[in-house]
């Protein structure tokens, strides 16, 4: 981190900041809110959704310095240990409904966004739309996937309540078949190996367990078939 420039008013409050490779980051603490599970979340997330071609952000780690670690920027006080950083897309609208369906490439993005959402058990999802890219959706703010919205995370099989992900926002306007059929390949042809690099991408400094970080991905992986079958079902409901 160079320079922090201000706080979000959000329930973790991550901070802006232009980090040292030039780009400005959302970052968020380890030791915030959901005692560090939120960040954990939010890497494995991005790193499955990146493996399918989901529209995920850019994330690095941003390390602190010594004069900033412990000081105050707005009402967060700035980590003293790496923090988990969601690169800044500029130009951006928020919203939690499905919209601009029919924008730029957003029929080849949305499919693979909602197998993300089963895979990863998602709740409180949250999207962006970036006016520079004509309206393309992006995912954000993954922390309270893999059932730990208010609550401790909780891998919940499928064949119970807390495990059917129930949340997805409804489609506004019909995808075409070609887009939910790519989709449905590309988690029938997915190779876990993809995901074999997560446990080196937490810093050592949060001491997280890698077994956890095993088990989680070990879970998206397992809910495949259930993404594949809601897939395939919002693919025919888009038959005229």
């Amino acid at each position: 981190m160079v320079t922090p420039f201000e706080s979000a008013n959000t329930g973790e409050k991550p901070i802006r900041c232009l980090a040292q490779d030039g780009q400005q980051y959302w970052c968020k603490a380890f030791d915030g809110l959901g005692v560090g599970e939120t960040v954990v979340n939010e890497i494995i997330s991005i790193e499955i959704g990146k493996a399918i071609g989901a529209p995920v952000c850019d994330w690095s780690i941003v390390d602190i310095p010594d004069e900033l670690a412990g000081t105050r920027c707005d009402d967060t006080i700035i980590s003293r240990l790496p923090m988990f950083g969601s690169q800044l897309v500029s130009s951006v609208i928020t919203d939690d409904p499905i919209r601009y369906v029919g924008q730029d490439d957003n029929y080849h993005r949305f499919p693979r966004l909602i197998a993300l959402w089963y895979m990863c058990n998602a709740e409180d999802i949250q999207m962006m739309y970036c006016l520079d890219e004509d309206y393309s959706v992006y995912s954000i703010d993954q922390g309270y996937w893999f059932g730990s919205h208010e609550m401790s995370r909780e891998l919940a099989p499928i064949t119970s309540p807390a495990g059917q992900t129930r949340d997805v926002p409804r489609l506004t306007k019909p995808i075409p078949l070609e887009h939910w059929s790519s989709a449905i390949q590309a988690l029938e042809q997915f190779n876990p190996q993809t995901l074999s690099h997560i446990n080196r991408c937490i810093p050592g400094e949060w001491g997280v367990d890698s077994d956890i970080v095993d088990e989680m991905v070990t879970y998206a992986i397992g809910r495949i078939p259930y993404a594949l079958d809601k897939l395939r079902y919002h693919q025919k409901k888009s038959i005229p």
